[in-house]
């Protein structure tokens, strides 16, 4: 039985903006790109339940990684930015996990506009914020090292 398409949610490439110059912090960005759109195959698709949930959390799994490791780095090398970005990162989670309770309560209905959000808020946060302390932690070296 083929596959029913719904109206497609785009698949983000990776664009050479979106580079930070530290690589770990690039390919952590690059993992979650990736993600976004595992989950908005799940949605294009209207693919079982458990695929849906399970791209979901992979997605949700990973972004609290990245925001450890990304404010760890930026701890490390004292940026003064860290507070003002910690708190971005905490109201996206907040957020994601309101989107994670409507997913719970309504189901695939809600993934596109959940999708939407997170592509919005990721490219956004990379392109401004996180270009914030690329020059910062570069100065000092911080592309010299892996995680």
């Amino acid at each position: 039985m083929p596959l029913i398409r719904q109206s497609h949610i785009k698949q983000i490439k990776w664009s050479k903006e979106y580079n930070i110059g530290i690589e770990y912090i690039d390919q952590d960005h690059k993992k979650l790109l990736h993600l976004l759109n595992q989950f908005s195959i799940a949605y294009d698709y209207a693919q079982c339940e458990e695929f849906e949930r399970e791209a979901l959390e992979d997605l949700v799994s990973w972004t609290k990684y990245h925001f450890k490791r990304e404010e760890k780095l930026m701890e490390d090398y004292r940026y003064p930015g860290l507070v003002a970005h910690k708190e971005e990162h905490q109201a996206m989670m907040e957020q994601v996990e309101e989107y994670v309770s409507i997913y719970n309560r309504e189901g695939h209905d809600s993934l596109k506009q959940v999708t939407n959000l997170l592509t919005f808020w990721l490219i956004n946060h990379i392109q401004e914020s996180d270009t914030k302390y690329r020059n910062y932690l570069l100065e000092l070296g911080a592309d010299e090292f892996d995680s």
